[in-house]
């Protein structure tokens, strides 16, 4: 009896993280990830069905973003 087992691909912890993680480390939240993503300021890779986040592209990200939150009135 031939038994099923699945194949996880092999990733390099130090050059992706999750979405999450990816919130974390720029203190900004889970939904601007995504919308950083999906504008291209963020660089996903999937594997397996999972996505995640380059560390490279977080790095850049930090250096390059600009502060959001609501604009004061003077």
């Amino acid at each position: 009896m031939l038994e099923s087992v699945a194949m996880t691909p092999s990733i390099d912890t130090r050059k992706v993280m999750t979405p999450a993680e990816a919130a974390r480390r720029l203190n900004i939240s889970r939904q601007a990830v995504w919308l950083a993503i999906s504008k291209k300021r963020l660089t996903k890779v999937d594997v397996g069905g999972v996505t995640f986040v380059t560390t490279e592209s977080v790095q850049q990200y930090k250096k390059t973003r600009h502060p959001g939150g609501p604009k004061s009135k003077k």
